[in-house]
């Protein structure tokens, strides 16, 4: 998604995140998820929550190929 709001036009294009910081299991302690902020302002934006997905939510490595397959 542009910055104003647009999709990109190329279609299928992906992007990562890497962040080991503000993970959703130190929401509750600390009052804030850098990954819940990020899943909620892309989906303000026009991403589809569907196409969001978070590495630690496929915990086996066959899951996560199907993930980038």
């Amino acid at each position: 998604v542009r910055a104003d709001g647009k999709p990109f036009e190329l279609a299928g294009a992906a992007q990562m995140i890497f962040s080991d910081l503000g993970t959703i299991s130190v929401e509750k302690s600390r009052g804030f998820s850098a990954y819940r902020w990020i899943r909620d302002e892309l989906v303000r934006r026009g991403v589809p929550a569907s196409e969001i997905a978070f590495m630690q939510d496929f915990k086996k490595a066959q899951a996560k190929q199907r993930l980038f397959g």
